[in-house]
């Protein structure tokens, strides 16, 4: 017991970071030549990409790359070869509108015609972004009229009537909206259509019509029941077993509402999503006036899933604390392979000279590269985590183990599945603002993954991903030293203004720290109006899965799971409440230290 007491203090506040002692971005010409020609340099090959770019006079036969390493350096290839254009992921509104002007493939021209709308939409150009959406759509449906044959013309009419279908709900052009799916339905009769359905339902509910919503929710599960999740969509059977049952519970249809929550309890293989539908149904069940029952699928649940937002809260509904970190056993269901003999020789000394001349971006991007199974992905996760700080990768897969493994994994490696990086910068802002450490870093590790350099699509920057805008605004009001978007790249800028809009969003919220997450996610004017909506019969539970926003909505829970662990980890031996301040509105200085 002692020995794990030891292993686990130790754990969580060392962290090593390893550095070679020269980086290849350092090589000259020279050296990069002459690297690029010994065969016994595992990086050889990146050697030679880099060289062919940067020294004058000297061409690297870069075609007869393996083609393994061509999807190991595919965007230094992407610099190199001629034929190969920027991707489109990557290109301005201007050249996006050029491409869609002067592409004459109807492929391409649509995948440049859905990247200029988004790209209208993350800059806030909504009025563009509609615009766009219904050129899309009429460009789609006349291409799939022409050559109704084309099968990629064809789903490409299905995407743009969707996307146009969507625009249309979300503006109350119901009326337009319900045109399109009827004649989608009709047109493409035999096709998946699981997604017209769902969003059909989806107005259906809007409209209060909910016996109707229904019985499109369960044509959709049917459709995917039989042929599987529409391609490119995050429609599945738990979104839908999950959305049905909610809209049951919702408009107070207990008995089907608990019917269906058991249902998909005992369908879906995702223990997360398990859990939710469990926590939920317990609630109903107290609904239906059958504590026994209700208190038995909670307690069922804390026995099956130590880790999600609702198996900790099933704790909080008991008026139980969760128990100490040290009461847990470690099963040995994972054992960590630091040798990475699972590579055979050549990718194993790839893997490990990236990192050790400090190719962490391509390291990074590697792993499901050489990974195999998701044990070789873990394995590989905490291999880069432990000598980089680069932890994307561990988060990432450590979601997808079972509960077992994810409990061994964090008895073993706390440090790198709970960080606490930059630790004067932390500490030095939770003195000065109040915030507790714990809250801080669980905002760091959900929005950056640690990663100071992380920018988001939305121009997010840096480890606690603050937007321009705001931070010039937070750094006029606390007097802090900020010029350009590059300074949220320096954790002494970032973390300090991150901390201070925690802070603003505090007091704003009362101390709720539910809502807190939720503004820091989605912004303040949002939550304002989810406020607005909210029935006053609505507790925080109710209110978390009502949020509109899939990203928020995970993202609340989130934020509530990783502050309890790391507050628990911080102290092992104590048996800990649920945050009372995530499910309560509390004055605002009982979250701070």
């Amino acid at each position: 017991m002692f020995s794990f007491f030891l292993t686990l203090s130790l754990s969580m506040f060392i962290t090593v970071k390893v550095f070679s002692s020269e980086k290849l971005t350092d090589f000259s010409c020279e050296k990069l030549i002459e690297k690029s020609k010994d065969s016994k340099f595992s990086l050889s090959t990146l050697a030679g990409l880099r060289a062919h770019k940067k020294c004058e006079n000297f061409k690297y036969e870069w075609r007869n790359v393996s083609e393994f390493e061509k999807k190991l350096y595919s965007d230094e290839l992407a610099e190199i070869d001629p034929n190969v254009k920027k991707p489109i992921s990557e290109a301005s509104i201007d050249e996006l509108k050029a491409e869609v002007k002067n592409q004459k493939d109807l492929t391409l021209k649509f995948k440049a015609y859905k990247q200029l709308r988004q790209k209208y939409k993350n800059s806030g150009k909504k009025t563009e972004a509609i615009t766009t959406a219904t050129q899309l759509f009429t460009f789609a449906k006349k291409n799939w009229k022409a050559k109704k044959t084309d099968s990629a013309l064809k789903l490409q009419y299905l995407e743009a009537s969707l996307i146009q279908a969507r625009i249309l709900f979300n503006t109350d052009k119901i009326k337009q909206a319900r045109e399109i799916l009827k004649y989608l339905n009709e047109d493409l009769k035999n096709e998946n259509l699981a997604e017209s359905y769902f969003l059909s339902a989806k107005i259906f509910e809007d409209e209060k019509k909910y016996d109707l919503a229904i019985g499109e929710y369960d044509k959709a599960l049917k459709i995917v029941e039989n042929k599987g999740q529409p391609q490119g969509s995050g429609l599945d059977l738990n979104k839908l077993g999950w959305t049905k049952s909610w809209l049951l519970y919702k408009t107070d249809q207990w008995t089907q509402a608990e019917k269906s929550f058991k249902e998909f309890s005992e369908s879906t293989q995702d223990q997360t999503e398990k859990t939710r539908a469990d926590f939920f149904r317990a609630r109903t069940l107290a609904k239906l006036e059958k504590p026994i029952e209700a208190k038995l699928v909670l307690k069922n649940i804390i026995a099956h899933d130590f880790y999600s937002y609702y198996a900790l809260a099933s704790y909080f509904i008991l008026n139980e604390n969760l128990p100490a970190i040290s009461d847990f056993k470690n099963s040995e269901s994972f054992k960590y392979n630091a040798q990475l003999d699972f590579l055979d020789q050549s990718k194993k000394n790839i893997f490990t000279d990236l990192i050790d001349y400090q190719e962490y971006d391509i390291a990074e991007k590697s792993i499901p590269l050489f990974s195999k199974t998701l044990d070789q992905n873990v394995q590989l996760s905490i291999y880069l985590a432990e000598k980089t700080q680069r932890y994307l990768p561990l988060f990432s897969s450590f979601a997808k183990l079972p509960n077992v493994t994810k409990k061994d994994i964090l008895l073993t490696h706390s440090q790198l599945v709970f960080p606490r990086p930059f630790e004067n910068e932390v500490k030095k802002m939770s003195e000065k603002t109040g915030l507790q450490t714990s809250l801080i870093y669980s905002i760091m590790k959900q929005e950056s993954g640690f990663n100071e350099q992380n920018k988001s699509h939305a121009d997010a920057y840096g480890l606690m991903q603050l937007i321009p805008r705001l931070a010039k605004s937070l750094a006029k009001k606390y007097e802090i030293e900020y010029r350009f978007p590059e300074d949220l790249y320096k954790p002494e800028i970032n973390i300090p203004l991150g901390c201070f809009e925690l802070k603003d969003q505090i007091k704003k919220q009362n101390g709720q720290l539910t809502f807190v997450a939720a503004a820091y996610n989605a912004g303040p004017g949002a939550l304002s109006g989810w406020l607005k909506q909210r029935k006053s019969t609505e507790d925080i539970f109710d209110f978390v899965e009502s949020i509109p926003y899939d990203e928020t909505r995970t993202y609340v829970k989130i934020i509530a799971r990783n502050k309890l662990f790391y507050e628990r980890l911080e102290s092992p031996k104590k048996s800990l409440p649920f945050p009372a301040e995530f499910v309560t509105e509390v004055a605002a200085e009982s979250v701070s230290k």
